[in-house]
Order: structure tokens, then sequence, then C-alpha cells
């Protein structure tokens, strides 16, 4: 009897510690809820006013890890992707990966090819609005609103 209380008031006690507002990944999946609803936008053509173009090509079914050789600590992470997306500008064509934030509030770019090969590109605050619309901003300027074409 003296184990069953001990046993109940231990799982009161300890019970409440975990963090409930930390998302988590889900049992069949490596992507957080959030992740997975802001990936299944992620794909195809997206279009702002002032011209800018995402063109998301592909996500990938669970992320995948980049290292690089260090030569004290060995192979360590140096950036994992969500997927593959092409950015055009009236100037530029850039080919990037792309990494969605745990809660979905950010997206990670990183140059995809070439002589910047796996560098940082850009951070975004991103809204998903609905299925077919999203909106960047960041601390530069003033929300890009793009549109599913």
């Amino acid at each position: 009897m003296k184990k069953t209380i001990f046993f109940l008031v231990a799982v009161f006690f300890f019970g409440g510690c975990a963090k409930v507002d930390e998302p988590i990944p889900t049992p069949t999946s490596p992507y957080t809820i959030e992740q997975q609803k802001s990936l299944s936008v992620l794909t195809g053509q997206f279009k702002c006013s002032q011209g800018y173009s995402f063109e998301f090509t592909k996500v990938y079914s669970a992320p995948i890890d980049f290292y690089e050789d260090d030569f004290i600590n060995g192979k360590v992470l140096s950036m994992s992707a969500h997927g593959e997306c092409i950015y055009k500008t009236s100037y530029s064509l850039d080919s990037l990966y792309f990494v969605i934030s745990l809660t979905a509030e950010s997206i990670t770019l990183y140059y995809k090819g070439g002589k910047k090969d796996k560098e940082l590109n850009n951070i975004y605050n991103i809204d998903f609005d609905n299925a077919n619309q999203f909106t960047l901003w960041g601390t530069y300027q003033n929300d890009l609103v793009y549109i599913r074409q």
C-alpha cells in the first residue's frame, strides 16, 4: 500500500515537469506538427508584388544533415536542410536549401552549390497565412506576401 501511495505522489509531482509548449516531433515523422503543416504549403511557385519569387522544388521526408571536416573535432554538423528552392529576383537566381524552425515561425536559407555552398543566405520570420500564401518579414525590409501561382 505504501508503494502505491508513493507511486501516485511521485506521478503527481513529476508528471507536470514536461514542457508542454515545446514542439516535439510526432511518432511517425521527424518533423513537428507545425513543421509538417508548413512544409505541406511549401511546394510549387510563389510570387510577391515586388516581382520576387520562390519555387520550392523539393521537400525532404526527413531532414538531411550536412557535415564538414574539422581538424580538432573530426566531422561536425554544419547544417540540416528540410528542402530545396530557387529564389528569383530581377538581378539574381539562387539555388537554396531551406530549414523551417520547430515552431514554423522562421525560415533559414542556405546557398546550394557554387562557391557559397551551404553558407547562410538569410533568415526570415514567416507567417503561413493559408495553404496558398505566406508572409516573410525581416529586420531591414517590409513584409513580403507570397501567393501561390
